[in-house]
């Protein structure tokens, strides 16, 4: 029971004294009246009792001390890639504007946060600005969960845009085409990039940190188990450096056999999501092709850069990717240097949407995309829908067909550079 106890100061004579819940007393001061101050420690037991009571002590923490110790406690369940993430954003982003805010400070006040992400939202991209706000108000549903804060401010403030952006989509005649440039740019290795990322669906990460002795020559099938990841420009694949994990043991999977959960737990430098470890089956040109690079260097990566190492996605985009999409001069038809663009600005993450939409035309179920994609089913078909031989059948077999109209759509030079870039298959 809560109780009033003198202090002997002449202006505030009486403080608070009432029983937290791990049994110890707590106390507030500057009360003017016995009755004011019983009045605020019976409250204080009420608000225990109805479990909505928020500890002082804690709000008292600074929020930057809170962040660092709520990464320090998840660190070991994200990828490495994530762990950077939010390690920048504490940093730079929540230091520059929360350094010198409490956990109290933060308690309701909507207007701050909610100016934080109008300031964010009008400097960066939606993408960006949406995942600073999702973890910040990550760190403060968490306070508020243990109740060191009574509401987080982040919940009524309103995201970005409620559209998904829009991606552009190639033709499997631009398809080729672009191959063809990232050939004349870069040689065959590289084009044989380009068009595996159209042909599998596979993420960057997931095709340059394929090894070779994950491939399956005899069957065409990329066996995709650990992406390779930059951070803070070390590339790493199942959590060692890029250059020590080709001495791992190598992983095939099987598209029958159930997956143990227990090797996930224990997997470092793991595949996106569960489903992200998955086989994947190229149709006979691109297979054919794939296997070819088996004989152009001995690099333990398959996908490697001119000198052999492991590439890295910025200086493949700006220096090769880019220009082979953007084309030269393209506004100006009169130059001598013109080249028109094939596809502006088309990226190489939009191979894998081109892809899905590819297959979405060619009435493959959808579990089967999903599989290919490495991406989980949602709803009942996630329990009772399953990928057979036949729709696997169904996927190469269109994919095929994609091939065989972008090479009908070829021109006679570019005839010349398909039989240079893929002699195996002229």
């Amino acid at each position: 029971m809560a109780w009033a106890e003198s202090t002997g100061y002449k202006t505030t004579p009486w403080r608070a004294r009432y029983k937290r819940p791990d049994g110890t007393i707590g106390s507030k001061g500057g009360f003017t009246s016995e009755k004011a101050a019983k009045d605020f420690g019976e409250e204080q037991e009420a608000l225990i009792r109805l479990k909505k009571w928020i500890d002082p002590r804690g709000s008292a923490m600074p929020f930057l001390d809170w962040a660092w110790e709520m990464f320090e406690s998840s660190k070991k369940r994200l990828a490495l890639t994530t762990q950077a993430k939010y390690r920048l954003y504490i940093k730079v982003h929540f230091t520059e504007y929360w350094e010198d805010y409490t956990l109290g400070e933060l308690d309701r006040n909507y207007l701050a946060v909610q100016k934080w992400a109008s300031e964010l939202y009008s400097e960066y991209s939606d993408s960006t600005a949406d995942s600073l706000v999702a973890y910040f108000s990550s760190l403060l549903g968490v306070a508020e969960f243990v109740q060191i804060i009574a509401v987080n401010p982040c919940r009524h403030i309103k995201r970005g845009a409620d559209y998904q952006a829009e991606h552009a989509i190639a033709s499997p005649e631009q398809a080729i085409q672009g191959v063809l440039r990232v050939y004349d740019r870069a040689g065959p290795v590289l084009a044989t990039l380009a068009v595996t990322g159209f042909y599998s669906g596979a993420r960057w990460g997931e095709l340059v940190g394929q090894l070779r002795k994950e491939y399956d020559a005899a069957a065409w099938t990329l066996h995709l188990t650990a992406p390779l990841q930059e951070v803070n420009g070390h590339l790493f694949k199942k959590g060692v450096s890029a250059d020590q994990a080709p001495a791992l043991p190598a992983k095939r999977l099987s598209k029958q056999a159930k997956r143990n959960p227990k090797d996930r737990k224990k997997a470092k430098g793991r595949a996106k999501t569960p489903a992200g470890e998955r086989p994947v089956t190229l149709p006979e040109p691109i297979g054919l092709s794939v296997n070819r690079l088996l004989t152009l260097h001995e690099e333990p990566y398959l996908f490697v850069s001119a000198r052999g190492r492991p590439l890295r996605r910025s200086n493949f985009n700006r220096r090769i990717w880019t220009p082979a999409w953007n084309g030269v001069d393209p506004d100006e038809p009169d130059s001598p240097n013109h080249i028109p663009a094939v596809i502006p600005w088309f990226t190489f993450h939009e191979c894998r949407h081109t892809h899905e939409t590819w297959l979405t035309e060619d009435g493959i179920p959808e579990v089967a995309r999903r599989a290919r994609l490495g991406q989980k089913m949602h709803g009942m078909g996630a329990i009772y829908t399953h990928v057979t031989a036949a729709m696997e059948e169904m996927i190469l077999t269109a994919l095929l067909a994609r091939w065989e109209r972008g090479l009908a759509s070829l021109t006679r030079s570019e005839l010349i550079t398909y039989r240079e870039a893929f002699p195996h298959l002229a």
